[in-house]
């Protein structure tokens, strides 16, 4: 990942990090996210990584706002997955932060090939 090399290169450390991952249940609430005129709090679809895909609830009108309640669930566990650079009190990098409701072992498993490359 572009980023995180970046943020390993800008803090002078190691290019070798360590990978966390966790989920946590979360009270499920909908919110309208004002920087990219979207709406946050609904389980997205993953991408053939694993990952989420990006933007998958933009607003374009109020029927899509509709739509989107009534076809989508809201997210009931948060799931982080972090880079911790080998190096004695530095910060960790947040690779991906997002909400669902499950996750299976081979989406796991996708997304550490997706992070090994």
């Amino acid at each position: 990942m572009k980023e995180l090399r970046e943020y390993l290169q800008n803090n002078n450390l190691p290019l070798y990090v360590w990978i966390g991952e966790d989920g946590i249940i979360i009270a499920n609430k909908v919110q309208y996210n004002k920087e990219n005129h979207s709406i946050i709090g609904f389980v997205s679809p993953f991408d053939n990584t694993a990952f989420p895909k990006k933007n998958s609830y933009l607003i374009t009108n109020s029927a899509t706002i509709q739509s989107y309640s009534e076809n989508s669930s809201q997210a009931k566990l948060a799931y982080v997955i972090m880079a911790q650079p080998l190096k004695d009190r530095k910060a960790s990098f947040v690779l991906n932060l997002f909400g669902t409701n499950r996750f299976t072992y081979e989406e796991v498993l996708k997304r550490w090939d997706f992070l090994g490359k």
